[in-house]
């Protein structure tokens, strides 16, 4: 299994573990394979589990050796109106490069809300400039709305497979300090400023896979064809049957 096959998939594996999530089909029979005209084999596979908190947990991994792409992405999305930020981690393995991305995804606008992002975010701080300082990393190319869409807690690099290796006790300790959140729950004795979570959460997932927002979503269209590429993004911004 490949570097980040394996991270990927630890780490879906856990988080359904630990939240006890009820999957659509199974890995034999995932929710959705995904097939290419590039090959007459399956190139990948949509997984998708519920938890009874209004959890959905994605996975999408799409191995394609005729073009040397190995990629995997897990996502987390916590219940409506819970306060708990998303988990979301994506490894790629493109040519001779390694690359990842890991973030807690923000239920609301930090910069309005800094009891929350104390209790959320600042015990990350460590965590995120050791993994910052580990050798072979190089910062990913992101526009400036794709940062804006994310937390300030993010990584996303691209890696030597040294590098994408160190990945994996990084993304182990930011998805230890989210199970801790998920069990503990978030409390902010001062209240929340701003839209409430499920109204809010709507309305940034919009935009976080916005077609326009993120080119990612041209290279599954070449790959897969639009209309696969647009029911995995349907899935992703829980308009998914």
């Amino acid at each position: 299994m490949s570097i980040v096959k394996s991270l990927a998939t630890t780490t879906l594996n856990t988080i359904a573990s630990a939240l006890d999530l009820r999957e659509n089909g199974s890995e034999s029979q995932p929710y959705k394979v995904l097939r290419s005209a590039m090959a007459p084999q399956p190139v990948g596979a949509a997984r998708w589990f519920h938890g009874s908190k209004g959890e959905q947990l994605v996975y999408i991994g799409l191995t394609v050796p005729m073009i040397q792409l190995d990629s995997h992405m897990v996502f987390c999305f916590t219940g409506p109106d819970s306060l708990v930020p998303h988990f979301t981690v994506d490894a790629v393995h493109a040519g001779e490069h390694h690359a990842f991305h890991l973030d807690l995804i923000p239920r609301v606008d930090l910069g309005v809300n800094l009891s929350y992002m104390r209790q959320v975010y600042e015990p990350l701080t460590p965590v995120q400039k050791a993994a910052q300082a580990i050798p072979g990393l190089s910062a990913a190319h992101l526009s400036p709305t794709q940062l804006a869409v994310m937390s300030p807690w993010m990584l996303a690099h691209r890696a030597d497979a040294g590098a994408m290796d160190a990945v994996g006790q990084v993304c182990s300790d930011y998805l230890s300090h989210w199970l801790t959140l998920h069990k503990l729950g978030v409390n902010v004795s001062t209240g929340i400023h701003g839209q409430a979570p499920a109204e809010r959460d709507q309305i940034h997932r919009s935009v976080l896979f916005d077609r326009e927002v993120d080119p990612v979503w041209l290279q599954v269209d070449r790959l897969l064809g639009r209309e696969a590429s647009e029911e995995l993004r349907c899935l992703l911004l829980g308009r998914s049957n």
